[in-house]
């Protein structure tokens, strides 16, 4: 099978996802060492561990915290958001299952065994303790793009509601036996999503004798492309986004494709969190490494894009008014910036695609087209080249409805044809397969919104599409993420 440059490396053989380091404060010293943030599970350490990132599970979860409402997963747009761009029909989502519970549910009792560390915060719906106040406490649960996970900074443990002790057991259970057997191991691994998953990877090593991380019995048990996505699964999204980040800007030449996919939608907040996991695995700011890589004007737009503290408009109280006002001056903008003058305002297109919300975008190009009979796609074919013009695209390829089909969300139409890319013509590109797959399986809205899109562009399922390009356990992989539930 044939590979273009833009393909994920396969992962190197003994590497452990518990090299993020804890964040600076915050944490409760581990006696024996500095730096530590949890006690280990009970039993050896894991091989090849590093210290710093080893979250003690504990099995109550939290209320709700004061400005951290739950997410609404999918494409939907972020709550609060002014009206006058109504998201598409079909939404909003329910919340995902384990996802925690409305302010006011009763939360399930902490097991004596797991008390949250010396100096962490306490945990809500604990016997005596209350949710910590003040704009400095941290959630247990963040979102990630549109994905609940725990939250790197949190120092009050692993939790997810509703998942006990004897649930994580017979998972392990599940594990361990079918290790060795791909079909059996993915069925058990695609089911858990990133909430479980991150719970039943940090209490693997104590349910056997050597010690063994789940991350490093994948690594044993499978090979190729089963093992890439499997480990993937294990990382959880967050810190997958990262690895592949820095592979792709290790070695000679750049893989502008997965920097483009990772990088370019990004909201703050997902910069933020991004950039926390790469600096506490690589010791170096995100925005600092990706720059290094790059040269010309295309730094100037992973710069903004990389930004967590740019401003994104309009703001979510802006009134119709406003809205009407500033979606006619960018339009203008874009105009006079581009098709409208000799030559390009390279910065003026950077500052207004990364410095919109996504509900925006979508008028933009809507409002664009109709007033300068031309798609402001077409606009960036003209005005930009090379890695310029691939990263602008990726980004209005994802705002800018489909002419064919304007009632479906243009993202998923983006989606489903990145992964339509990967395997037409002569050869699949695996690596790029397995990514893209991967990233949409961890929300089940979105994946069910790019199986639509796919099923009406190109007449027939992703499913069978996948099925006629791959075979055996990678096939059952690809299409366990494709059908399953990812939480």
């Amino acid at each position: 099978m044939s590979q273009n440059p833009n393909q994920p490396p396969q992962a190197n053989p003994g590497a452990y996802p518990g090299g993020y380091a804890p964040p600076p404060g915050g944490f409760a010293p581990m006696p024996g060492g500095p730096g530590q943030a949890y006690p280990p599970p009970t039993g050896p350490p894991p091989p090849g561990a590093q210290p710093g990132y080893a979250p003690q599970y504990v099995g109550a979860y939290p209320q709700a915290y004061p400005g951290y409402p739950p997410p609404m997963p999918g494409y939907a747009p972020p709550a609060g958001y002014p009206a006058g761009y109504p998201p598409p029909a079909g939404y909003p989502y329910p919340p995902p299952a384990g996802y925690p519970p409305p302010a006011g549910y009763p939360a399930q009792q902490p097991y004596p065994a797991y008390p949250p560390p010396a100096g962490a915060p306490p945990v809500a719906g604990a016997p005596g303790e209350s949710a910590p106040a003040g704009p400095m406490a941290e959630p247990p649960t963040v979102v990630y793009r549109d994905i609940p996970i725990h939250n790197p900074k949190y120092a009050g443990g692993l939790m997810v509601y509703g998942y006990n002790r004897p649930d994580i057991q017979r998972d392990i259970d599940e594990i361990v036996k079918h290790a060795g057997n791909d079909k059996k191991l993915i069925e058990v691994l695609t089911r858990l999503g990133p909430l479980k998953m991150e719970v039943v990877a940090h209490e693997f090593p104590a349910h056997n004798s050597k010690g063994e991380t789940l991350h490093h019995l994948v690594e044993r048990k499978t090979t190729r492309y089963v093992e890439m996505g499997l480990l993937g699964l294990v990382l959880g999204p967050l810190k997958y986004d990262a690895e592949r980040v820095h592979d792709a800007i290790q070695g000679i030449g750049t893989k502008e494709g997965i920097l483009n996919e990772i990088i370019l939608d990004l909201s703050p907040q997902d910069a933020a969190l991004l950039d926390y996991v790469y600096q506490q695995k690589y010791k170096t700011p995100l925005a600092k490494a990706v720059l290094a890589d790059l040269s010309g004007n295309i730094m100037k737009l992973f710069k903004k894009a990389l930004e967590p503290t740019r401003e994104m408009l309009p703001l979510p109280n802006a009134t119709s008014e406003e809205l009407g006002k500033l979606l006619a001056e960018d339009v203008k903008a874009l105009y006079k910036g581009g098709a409208g003058r000799v030559g390009t305002s390279e910065d003026l297109f950077y500052k207004i695609l990364t410095g919109r919300r996504h509900e925006h975008l979508v008028q933009i190009c809507r409002s664009y087209h109709e007033q300068h009979k031309k798609p402001l796609s077409q606009v960036l074919h003209s005005e930009f080249s090379g890695h310029d013009e691939k990263a602008l695209l990726f980004i209005v390829s994802g705002a800018e409805p489909n002419l064919r089909y304007p009632d479906l969300d243009p993202q998923a139409v983006r989606d489903a044809n990145l992964l339509e890319e990967t395997m037409a013509g002569l050869g699949t590109n695996d690596g790029m397969l397995v990514m893209r797959v991967l990233r949409a399986h961890w929300s089940r809205p979105r994946m069910d919104r790019i199986s639509g899109a796919y099923m009406r562009i190109h007449e027939k399922t992703l499913a069978r599409r996948v099925q006629g390009e791959t075979s055996g356990a990678f096939e059952n992989l690809l299409i366990a993420m494709i059908k399953g539930p990812a939480y």
